[in-house]
């Protein structure tokens, strides 16, 4: 799935989607190329830190980069994204020295301090 998602955004980044413009209903209209690409790091970000989390393995991708995608998202989320049926949940309050991962997982609604039950471990 990784390599199908890694040549399908290398083939729209090669056919100029940086500096399209792009449809993005769920998010109430069109954006620049170059925001969707930060929103599907986002994606990525957010959703590794799911799946590591999860499933109890590390997630520790670069801090500067989850804070550029946090400094993305606090400019395009507005707080009717946020609720039952939404993209995204509540914010969770956080101290701000915390990790910018930390910072981002609880900017869209994830609770950084979650763990699975020990059972699922």
């Amino acid at each position: 799935m990784i390599a199908h998602l890694t040549t399908t955004i290398r083939s729209a980044l090669a056919g100029g989607l940086a500096t399209a413009t792009v449809n993005v209903p769920l998010l109430g209209g069109a954006y620049p190329g170059s925001v969707v690409i930060d929103l599907l790091l986002i994606e990525t970000l957010g959703h590794g830190w799911d799946l590591a989390r999860a499933t109890g393995q590390r997630w520790n991708p670069d801090p500067q980069t989850c804070q550029h995608a946090l400094t993305v998202l606090e400019g395009v989320i507005k707080p009717e994204y946020r609720g039952p049926g939404m993209p995204f949940g509540p914010e969770i309050a956080i101290d701000a020295s915390a990790p910018p991962l930390d910072r981002l997982v609880a900017f869209t609604g994830r609770d950084p301090a979650w763990a699975p039950p020990a059972q699922l471990r």
